[in-house]
């Protein structure tokens, strides 16, 4: 009796089996939330440094090549590369932000020193002004009414002068506190160069995760590309028209030449034309400078060959040793820039490039499947 009671209660293999599926679907739900809310806390934490962390990847990956050439160089080494780099753009960049801070300051006061005695702030134009093409005459009225009493063409345009005196301001405020955020993304981006290695090894582990083996080895190499190419294609050659730009205006005697530059630095990088500067800055050149002829000669060359030597640099550096071409990278630089800010030149750009690269394999992986 013992063993037809044994029977009669283990089931058999022809039986019904337990219903299984609602527990396991209950813990995948539950495993999924735990994770999106794990996800979520993650992100709301990173979140006030992602601007400093972005920058710092960006760096790290652009200089990433110079960092491996110090390396080998006697007297460095893998630590001590990345913490001369570190040092050397801090010096680069931070004097001279400082310089450019202290000049603004320094202006201001006096400007606002001289305003409030009532002494003349802005000089009187020369007479040949009035004789500029389409501009002159206008153009001299306003800037005698100006050198005349600046407190009545204040009063006269003062809502305008507040306007354009609160977007300067923001402006402005908005490129310091980019800088000041770019000095500590460098600092952070030595970290990230002295772990190359280690932070290379995990990226390709991530990447192999997330798109398979080969595919995403590609994907990283081409992000990495990307990155490299738009940082020498888009602000490599704007940092270097700047340069040629601001030495001649330098030794054209322009006021503020070195915040000319600066303007012509940010014109480059969002891709606006440099005729905006350089053509006011030709008419000063010849009506209210006293150079001899061929001085004004041959700054007006040394201008004007500056002035496209982003036309000619720009193909040979955007894009260079990328499968994707340089519209793309160029249009996914500049819409990056519009929806996402500076760091968007460089997350445009690989996204763009990333979604034509998956786009173009999904096309030849099609016509293959069609031809077979």
């Amino acid at each position: 009796m013992a063993d037809n009671e044994l029977d009669s209660i283990t089931p058999h293999s022809g039986g019904a089996k337990p219903k299984s599926g609602s527990p396991d679907l209950l813990h995948s739900f539950l495993r999924f939330g735990l994770l999106a809310v794990l996800g979520l806390a993650c992100l709301q934490i990173v979140m006030p440094f992602a601007s400093i962390v972005l920058w710092a990847l960006i760096l790290a990956v652009t200089l990433q090549p110079t960092n491996q050439w110090l390396s080998r160089q006697p007297g460095l080494g893998p630590r001590s590369a990345p913490l001369f780099i570190v040092l050397l753009g801090l010096l680069l960049l931070g004097g001279p932000v400082a310089l450019l801070a202290s000049s603004f300051v320094e202006f201001g006061r006096d400007f606002l020193g001289s305003y409030r005695l009532g002494d003349t702030v802005i000089t009187a134009p020369p007479a040949s002004v009035a004789n500029w093409p389409v501009i002159g005459e206008p153009l001299f009225a306003a800037w005698t009414q100006a050198a005349d009493s600046v407190a009545d063409l204040v009063r006269q345009y003062e809502e305008f002068f507040k306007t354009a005196l609160r977007q300067v301001a923001g402006a402005i405020g908005s490129t310091f506190a980019t800088l000041i955020i770019l000095l500590l993304s460098l600092a952070l981006a030595g970290i990230f160069l002295a772990y190359s290695e280690a932070g290379e090894l995990q990226m390709r582990r991530i990447s192999r995760a997330l798109a398979g083996s080969d595919q995403g080895i590609e994907l990283l190499e081409l992000a990495t590309a990307t990155i490299r190419s738009v940082a020498v294609g888009v602000i490599g050659v704007a940092f270097i028209q700047a340069l040629l730009l601001g030495l001649g205006f330098l030794f054209a005697g322009i006021p503020a030449a070195g915040i000319l530059a600066l303007i012509v630095l940010v014109l480059g990088v969002l891709q606006l034309p440099i005729l905006i500067i350089t053509v006011p800055v030709l008419f000063w050149l010849w009506g209210v400078n006293d150079h001899a002829t061929w001085v004004n000669a041959v700054l007006t060359l040394w201008i004007g060959l500056a002035s496209i030597s982003d036309s000619i640099l720009k193909p040979l550096l955007l894009g260079r040793g990328l499968i994707v071409p340089m519209p793309v990278i160029l249009i996914g630089a500049l819409g990056g820039f519009v929806s996402m800010g500076f760091v968007g030149l460089f997350l445009g750009a690989v996204i763009l490039a990333v979604g034509f690269q998956l786009f173009m394999a999904w096309v030849d992986r099609e016509s293959q499947a069609a031809k077979s």
